[in-house]
């Protein structure tokens, strides 16, 4: 080789270091996620950039950054509100209740001298324990037989079963119940009165929110408060109530 080629060889491998010199780099060099840049600078791999709670990957990839989660994922099932026929959404029975109606209907006294006559009437039942199957009550009733003029009042206690909807917003279903009551009047003989019954009524029952509907059929003895006399009669009575709970 002559001394030209040495001189070109040379030449030509300065110029490549110069070239290879002149190019920009960055030092130290760029971390997980950021590239170099022709300026030399650091920048993320990701553009656009990611999110604060988020990191760019080496393959320009945004990911969660450990221990938080992407606004973007969908809520967990704890995330998620109750919907609306969850139990604990549903429309709870208080522990008591009461309810308070007022009714009309008919009675007669069978075997004394009344005759079927109106009898107005009102009663007011406090419910144990309402929701069950089977719904225990205690109550208070009086009323009036308007074509005999006999007064009667005494307490009422029964059981009532039905079926509800869901919410217990409409109940309906039978009650019996037992009816020691005190009458007054004139009930076998033209003088005034006064007798105790013991019987008893059941009927059909509705209830549709506060609203209470009640048809009782009634059957009591008469037993006359007379030391002279044996005398002994019997009500029969029916009537349709109307009224509201609370």
């Amino acid at each position: 080789m002559n001394g030209v080629g040495v001189l070109l060889m040379v030449a030509t491998t300065f110029g490549t270091l110069g070239a290879e010199a002149s190019e920009p780099g960055c030092f130290p060099a760029c971390r997980s996620g950021f590239v170099c840049n022709p300026q030399g600078q650091c920048v993320s791999a990701c553009n656009p950039a990611c999110a604060a709670d988020q990191l760019c990957t080496d393959r320009g990839q945004c990911v969660d950054r450990p221990g938080q989660r992407s606004a973007s994922l969908p809520a967990t099932k704890e995330d998620r509100p109750a919907p609306a026929s969850s139990p604990e959404n549903v429309e709870q029975e208080p522990a008591r209740r009461f309810a308070l109606t007022l009714g009309a209907g008919g009675q007669e006294v069978l075997g004394g001298n009344g005759k079927w006559g109106a009898t107005p009437e009102a009663s007011f039942q406090y419910t144990f324990n309402p929701g069950r199957i089977a719904e225990l009550f205690l109550g208070f009733r009086t009323r009036i037989n308007l074509e005999a003029t006999l007064p009667q009042f005494g307490p009422e206690v029964g059981v009532r079963g039905g079926v509800a909807t869901k919410t217990n917003f409409v109940k309906g279903g039978f009650f019996v119940s037992l009816r020691p009551e005190v009458a007054l009047g004139h009930i076998t003989r033209s003088k005034f009165q006064g007798a105790l019954s013991f019987g008893g009524s059941l009927g059909p029952y509705l209830e549709i929110g506060p609203m209470v509907v009640r048809v009782p059929f009634a059957l009591q003895g008469l037993y006359v408060i007379d030391s002279r006399s044996g005398d002994a009669a019997a009500l029969v009575a029916i009537t349709g109530e109307a009224g509201i709970r609370f």
